[in-house]
């Protein structure tokens, strides 16, 4: 089967008519306001981002902590940490409500973006970094210095190694499948899913040499739009 054939195949549907079930309003509601809270986070990540960039090394992310602990934790990813938790909520409303459209691509969407979260948690030692910045700290040797900072250069390789990887490819790949089911279904519709298509797209830049950064950060305001909408049409659907 060629790769255009396969595309087909997954998009040859009639439009599905989703059945409002009442057991799982409660879902939509969680999960439309969970989405709206990442619409309200993501900007604020982005300015922090901008205001406290990230520290290059463990020294300087042990200063952070050290000047600052909230701007520590902040310099650590702890709110795109804490976007991709309070998202959960929405990934089971988008399961439910789009199951009907094509169950088995939906459970694997699930799936997959559940484990990208949670390697995305192994891949964010925020706490850890944290401590070993206090035992720094109040290190009174050399030798105890350079051990802290040994501990600290083993958690910096996690936070840029398989786990987040492991999380950005994931939560992409179930993200765009979740899009492409979005086609088949009058709930959501063609436009959000187009949408949703071109974000994650967008997204997988993030690979590409040199100007990857900053293709990722762009694919942010296409994600910011996407979970506006998403969130819209979850809490029609929970009425």
């Amino acid at each position: 089967m060629t790769s255009n054939s396969f595309g087909l195949a997954l998009t040859e549907q009639t439009a599905v008519t989703e059945k409002i079930e009442p057991t799982w309003r409660w879902l939509y509601k969680l999960g439309s306001v969970a989405a709206l809270a990442s619409v309200l986070i993501i900007p604020i990540t982005v300015a922090v981002y901008i205001l406290w960039p990230p520290a290059g090394s463990v020294i300087g992310h042990f200063e952070q902590f050290q000047r600052n602990w909230l701007v520590g934790l902040l310099g650590m990813d702890l709110l795109y940490l804490l976007t991709n938790i309070v998202l959960i909520p929405t990934w089971l409303a988008l399961y439910v409500a789009l199951r009907r459209a094509n169950a088995s691509l939906m459970a694997l969407a699930l799936t997959l973006g559940l484990v990208g979260t949670v390697a995305l948690i192994t891949a964010r030692p925020i706490l850890e970094m944290q401590a070993l910045s206090a035992r720094y700290a109040a290190a009174t040797t050399a030798a105890q210095q350079a051990t802290y900072l040994a501990a600290g250069e083993a958690l910096l390789a996690i936070y840029h190694g398989t786990a987040f990887n492991t999380h950005y490819l994931l939560g992409t790949i179930a993200l765009l499948i979740v899009s492409v089911v979005m086609i088949n279904s009058e709930s959501f519709g063609r436009r959000i899913a187009y949408l949703g298509i071109a974000a994650n797209l967008i997204t997988l830049g993030f690979y590409l040499p040199v100007i990857g950064i900053y293709i990722s950060i762009f694919s942010v305001l296409f994600y910011w739009i996407w979970y506006l909408l998403i969130a819209r049409h979850l809490w029609r659907l929970g009425p």
